[in-house]
């Protein structure tokens, strides 16, 4: 059985990716495919989920370079 030791926790979550914000979005604003990337770190909405998000509305302003979170969207 394969496990993460105590140290490899830290990489782990550096090494994963997120959806972010390419540039500064509205509060209200629907979420085009030209407005997301895929960058590190994995704190936010995993890339598996990008053709979920699109077109969903966001609560509050994102800026450029923001990760997104299911609490941001409607």
């Amino acid at each position: 059985k394969k496990s993460l030791l105590n140290c490899e926790i830290k990489s782990k979550l550096n090494a994963r990716r997120s959806l972010i914000v390419n540039k500064d979005l509205k509060k209200g604003s629907r979420i085009l495919k030209k407005d997301l990337s895929i960058k590190r770190p994995g704190i936010g909405i995993e890339p598996k989920y990008f053709n979920k998000i699109i077109g969903k509305k966001l609560i509050k302003n994102k800026f450029e370079d923001q990760v997104l979170i299911w609490k941001d969207l409607i």
